[in-house]
């Protein structure tokens, strides 16, 4: 039975992380619905690892590409382009406020996940933001330093379990203009460092379980099924789908307040 619970937990964040649906909402809610209580954070940090670094391998050549910019810059400056410099800047922009975020109110956002009736009402927010992108207007405009800080504070809200990190930073560059498509990637490349951070922050902090097996299944399911969820995701964005995950979210969140408030 528990390694049935690791499998729908680790399938349930490899989709939920990309699909602008809140992760962690989701995985909270099931932790409850499941009653499962020992290590559930450690359960937790394993299955974003894994969601982690199916972004590190869907983006692969993107991230390489990044890391020689970056060395770029520091021995011969001039030979990065504008574009390149941007979207290096973006990223450090994005991960500085989020880091920043995250350590000022650390203790109150866990806190958050001991309730899941507060989570059904933020997926109910995350919903109004995503079926608002509907009536978005797109510029392909170019990423700014205000857009980045913009970004920046969106991803800082998502650290509320039921407000989505990429539904928010995907919504957020969306009004700003972007691509559709440069949006969804800048939106999960700027997931990279933060995640790192928090994985380096969370692992030493949690006991190895007992049953490593179930942590190794559970990395492994997210993974596999995170690569496959940003692909799909894609496709769906290209088609203009994107507010559709509003009304799921909008759904569930109805239903999970119902079942947990009353």
């Amino acid at each position: 039975m528990e390694i049935f619970k690791t499998i729908i937990l680790a399938v349930v964040q490899g989709i939920t992380e990309f699909f602008p649906v809140s992760s962690s909402g989701h995985l909270v809610l099931l932790e409850h619905f499941f009653k499962i209580k020992e290590d559930k954070l450690l359960l937790t940090v394993v299955l974003h690892g894994g969601t982690f670094f199916s972004v590190l391998f869907y983006y692969r050549k993107k991230v390489y590409e990044i890391i020689v910019n970056f060395f770029k810059m520091i021995f011969s400056y001039n030979n990065v382009s504008k574009e390149e410099k941007d979207y290096i800047f973006g990223i450090f922009i994005v991960t500085l406020i989020t880091g920043f975020s995250a350590f000022l109110l650390k203790d109150f956002f866990e806190s958050l996940f001991k309730k899941p009736v507060y989570v059904s009402l933020a997926l109910l927010f995350t919903g109004i933001i995503l079926i608002l992108t509907k009536f978005v207007k797109l510029k392909n405009r170019e990423n700014t330093v205000l857009d980045s800080i913009l970004i920046g504070i969106a991803q800082s809200f998502a650290i509320i379990p039921g407000i989505s990190r990429s539904g928010s930073t995907i919504s957020s560059a969306m009004y700003l203009g972007w691509d559709k498509e440069i949006a969804a990637e800048f939106s999960f490349i700027a997931f990279l460092p933060a995640m790192f951070g928090a994985l380096i922050l969370e692992i030493p902090h949690k006991a190895i379980d007992s049953n490593l097996y179930l942590l190794i299944v559970g990395f492994l399911v997210s993974f596999l099924v995170g690569v496959l969820s940003i692909k799909y995701l894609i496709r769906i964005i290209k088609n203009r789908k994107f507010y559709l995950f509003g009304i799921y979210c909008i759904i569930i969140g109805l239903i999970s307040f119902v079942y947990f408030a009353f």
